[in-house]
């Protein structure tokens, strides 16, 4: 996989809220920006992997975590994150703050003791009452 670089970042022509990809352009970054309804419309893509990468989020909204793979297939069909779709392609834009993540190796830790505990625990017990029966 390809990181996204200034070398090999696309360029665009903008004409109001859409945006043409020119090959002509020699490659750098471009910023596209949403209309009012949260809509950029890109032409003239060739066939080839995409990614997109949210670098401001409107107000109230969270911005992606992460760049959103798009794979254009030499048929015209469109590839989200490796699956098909059909019609836009859609971000999903969530309100409310970030929840951090929870867990790891830690936690992980804690259970594989935990559950060891428990099994030489019930291990002694069970050995305790086979004395007393003999």
């Amino acid at each position: 996989m390809n990181c996204l670089t200034k070398k090999n970042a696309i360029k665009f022509n903008q004409n109001g809220s859409l945006y043409r990809y020119s090959i002509d352009q020699t490659n750098g970054n471009t910023t596209l920006t949403s209309d009012t309804k949260g809509r950029v419309d890109i032409q003239g893509l060739e066939a080839g992997k995409y990614y997109l990468k949210e670098t401001e989020a409107p107000k109230g909204y969270n911005k992606i975590q992460k760049s959103i793979m798009i794979e254009i297939l030499e048929d015209g069909t469109i590839k989200v994150d490796g699956n098909p779709i059909t019609g836009d392609v859609r971000v999903q834009n969530n309100t409310g703050s970030l929840l951090p993540s929870t867990g790891g190796m830690g936690t992980t830790l804690i259970y594989v003791v935990g559950s060891i505990l428990v099994l030489a625990s019930g291990i002694v017990l069970f050995s305790k009452r086979k004395e007393r029966t003999n």
